[in-house]
């Protein structure tokens, strides 16, 4: 795997939420859907990519039948509302449509990615990396947004 990481070009998204000081800041009654506030973020940044890069996106999730419905509301919401920083014209234009592949599939985009999420939540929550672990690799390949802000587009830890 880490051969491959060095490799090919890539570039990691992601969001992380630390609960214990949301709960603090927000009570849990008025919270919206972590979901919904994780997917957000990454799709401001994979617009953001996108613009950069003069693409036009699609993003997959591993289906999970009982969950897929509301994944697919929340994308849909996010498209058309927008969000803190994008536009929904430009969510519109630059994401275009969002699929849900079995593990079945054996979709290969899919099983590259079930190694990123692990790393850096051990390394958000201050717990130790596994003994072999891909979190040096994957660190390196965080998109910056093109202007060096890794922490900002690569991985971004709320609140």
């Amino acid at each position: 795997m880490k051969n491959i990481l060095d490799t090919v070009p890539c570039h990691v998204l992601g969001a992380a939420i630390h609960f214990n000081t949301l709960n603090s800041y927000f009570n849990c009654d008025i919270q919206t859907t972590s979901y919904l506030t994780a997917m957000q973020i990454v799709l401001e940044n994979y617009c953001q990519f996108l613009k950069t890069k003069n693409g036009v996106g699609h993003v997959f999730v591993e289906s999970r039948e009982a969950q897929d419905t509301e994944v697919r509301m929340h994308f849909h919401h996010i498209k058309a509302m927008g969000s803190l920083f994008v536009s929904p014209h430009a969510m519109q234009k630059l994401l275009r449509d969002i699929s849900f592949p079995p593990k079945t599939e054996n979709n290969v985009g899919l099983q590259v990615a079930d190694f990123i999420p692990n790393p850096f939540a051990r390394n958000t929550l201050g717990i130790k990396q596994n003994k072999h672990n891909l979190y040096q690799n994957l660190r390196g390949l965080r998109y910056d947004g093109s202007i060096g802000k890794f922490d900002r587009f690569g991985i971004k830890v709320m609140p």
